[in-house]
Formats: C-alpha cells, structure tokens, sequence
C-alpha cells in the first residue's frame, strides 16, 4: 500500500514538472499571449468541483486502474 502511494506521488511529481516545462517550452517559443505561471499551479484554485489538481489526478489513477482490473 505504502509502494503503492510512493509510486502515485511519484508519478504526479513527473507528470506536475512535464506542465512546467511544457509552460515554459511554451512562453518562450509562442505567442505573447501565452505566460508563465506566475505562482505554482497548486495556488491557482479554480473554481468548478473544488477538488485540487492532485486530487483529480488521483481520481483518475482509480478510475484508469479499475479499467485494467477487470480485464485480468
């Protein structure tokens, strides 16, 4: 369980970093209009079903998860 949690964490890190970079990739090469986050996405709330951006992801891990189980 614990492996388990690590693993999840683990692959959220990667997952949060690929959006920062790919939003830095972004401001340098795109239109103007496109910026740089100007405080970590984490303290970016957005209003809608109140769950965080881990949270959601994490929901989707179950749901992607539960998929597979039924299938073995």
């Amino acid at each position: 369980m614990a492996y388990q949690k690590r693993l999840e964490q683990a692959d959220y890190n990667a997952w949060l970093q690929g959006n920062y970079i790919r939003d830095a990739i972004g401001s340098c090469l795109m239109d103007k209009k496109y910026k740089y986050p100007k405080q970590p996405y984490s303290m970016n709330k957005t209003e809608g079903d109140g769950l965080s951006e881990e949270e959601q992801f994490l929901l989707w891990i179950d749901a992607y998860n539960r998929k597979y189980d039924g299938e073995n």
